[in-house]
Order: structure tokens, then C-alpha cells, then sequence
């Protein structure tokens, strides 16, 4: 039966939703994308929104594992070729051979896909899947207040984590503090993106300023709970928001909350495309991994 909505036409297309496994052991599961195939070829989006949601239940090493295969199944749509990394390397070569990004590749994912990513059934549908129908079904089935997530200038994943490869001799990366270790937190336990030191702390956080509002302000209190705690006794030697500017016509809490932070003396904000004047901080200054002794 086609999806609802949707006229009949005599063009067979299906689709799978791709969803991120919340508690595996409870089946509990969250959608946060959708690929869908027709005679047009394959098309493929994630939610941004719905993989934010994923940081917050799972933490930060589950969302940039979710965030990895996402986007490698994303260039592969795009390219319409094998998959060879992240989790699509579990089958072996010629396993299903000319099948993949096709309905009996992504019927065997559905049926034997266990990690963090998951998909759904394959669904027939009997309609071309072009783009008004992907982008109908999208919001239907994944998410109803974002269309899809586009390439951006840079891509804010990408930027994290080749800083944190190329700082990893500098830097102690996503660091959980608590009142024990720094007794003016407010929060009984804050988590930030890194942290140095040289004579003083350097701490940071590599923000994406398109996420949903809610989880941007819990990521940046978490970091203005330390950059105050640490100021208090002292210590702070910088602080670190490496982000670029949201569009303000699309986003405008988010742009407001960037310009907030840009007009605060205590923190030096950096865009994507500046970010090795933080390697190159650390680097002059001898700045060096540190967390606090229990």
C-alpha cells in the first residue's frame, strides 16, 4: 500500500528508515534518517535534530560514531558505490555483490544490522521516489522541522575531530569534571570538549551552532560552568569556542547565542576555518593534557 499521501503510479521504489539504537536490549530506538530508492536513483538524509538527541541519552563517543557511518552512507549514495568503511565493512567482498544501496542490501541491514545503527523494514512503495515524495516522507517518518541534513561550508564534525587528532599530545579531550575537582561548579558534574594546561588552564569546546537550541545551551552552560569555576581561583588562561556563525534567518536563537559569545572578552571564539591558531596557541605556549586529581 503506498505511503500516505501518496497517489498510485506504475513505478516500484522503497525506502528504510534508519534509526540509532537507543537501548538494544529494550528495542528502544530513535529515527534519525531515511533512504529511499526509485528509478531515479537513491537518496539519502540525516537529522541533525534527531542525532543531537543521541549525544544527549548515549553521550559524545556514541554521537560521533552515529555521525561517521551516517555520512559515509551519505557520500555513498551520492556516489552510488559499494560501501567499504564503518559498519558497511561487516559484509564480506562479494557478499551480495552488485546489491548494495539495492532493496536485498538494505532488506539484509534490516535484518541483521545490531549496532548503533540500524534499519528499518524495506518498504515498498508504488511511486517514483523523487525529491517532493523523499522530502514528504522525510518529514513524515523522520523528522517534521528539518528537511535534511546538507553539506555545510565546513563541516563542524570533521573539524572536531582532526583537532583533536593534531592536539592529542596537547590536549585532554571531552573531560568530565565534578565539585570534587572544581568546587565552584555549580553542576555536580560539567563535561567539556578539552582541556590544557601550560601555567594555566586552557579549556574549550568545539560547537555546532545549528543544533537545536536547546542542546547548544546545555553544551555551552556546561562550558561556562568550568570557565567560572576556574576563573574564580584564578586560573584560567584561555577559552576556547571554535564554531562559525549560524545563518541568523534560519537559526536565530542559535546566531544569538554565537553573538553572544563572541562579545564576551572571557572566551575567544573561532571559526572552522581559522582553527589552527588553536593548535598553534597550544603549540607556542607548551600547553599540555591535564585533568584534575580526583
Amino acid at each position: 500500500m503506498p505511503a500516505p499521501g501518496f497517489g498510485a503510479e506504475p513505478m516500484s521504489s522503497f525506502y528504510s528508515i534508519v534509526h540509532a539504537g537507543i537501548n538494544p536490549v529494550a528495542g528502544d530506538k530513535l529515527a534519525v534518517g531515511l533512504f529511499m530508492r526509485g528509478a531515479q536513483g537513491p537518496r539519502f538524509a540525516w537529522s541533525r535534530n534527531r542525532v543531537g538527541v543521541v549525544r544527549d541519552l548515549l553521550g559524545r563517543d556514541a554521537h560521533r560514531m552515529l555521525v561517521v557511518n551516517l555520512k559515509a552512507l551519505a557520500r555513498e549514495t551520492l556516489a552510488d558505490a559499494k560501501l567499504s568503511a564503518g559498519l558497511f565493512s561487516q559484509v564480506e567482498a562479494g557478499e551480495l555483490a552488485g546489491q548494495l544501496l539495492q532493496e536485498p542490501y538494505f532488506d539484509y541491514l534490516s535484518r541483521y544490522s545490531r549496532n548503533l545503527l540500524t534499519f528499518g523494514p524495506v518498504t515498498r512503495i508504488e511511486v517514483e521516489a523523487d525529491e517532493a515524495r523523499f522530502a514528504a516522507l522525510f518529514k513524515l517518518l523522520v523528522d517534521d522541522q528539518e528537511l535534511g541534513s546538507k553539506p555545510a561550508t565546513s563541516d563542524i564534525d570533521e573539524v572536531r575531530e582532526g583537532l583533536r587528532v593534531r592536539t592529542a599530545q596537547r590536549l585532554a579531550w571531552e573531560v568530565t569534571l565534578t565539585q570534587a575537582q572544581l568546587p565552584d561548579l555549580l553542576m555536580p558534574a560539567v563535561t567539556i570538549g578539552f582541556h590544557g594546561r601550560n601555567e594555566l588552564d586552557v579549556i574549550g569546546e568545539v560547537v555546532d551552532f545549528e543544533r537545536p537550541n536547546y542542546h547548544l545551551e546545555i553544551q555551552l552552560y556546561e562550558l561556562n560552568d568550568v570557565q567560572r569555576a576556574i576563573s574564580a581561583s584564578k586560573r584560567l588562561g584561555k577559552a576556547y569556542v571554535v564554531g562559525d556563525e549560524p545563518d541568523a534567518s534560519t537559526h536565530p536563537k542559535q546566531h544569538a547565542t554565537w553573538k553572544a559569545f563572541r562579545a564576551q572578552s572571557r572566551y575567544t571564539v573561532v571559526p572552522s576555518n581559522e582553527v589552527k591558531d588553536v593548535e598553534d596557541y597550544m603549540e607556542e605556549h607548551d600547553v599540555r593534557p591535564v585533568e584534575l586529581n580526583r
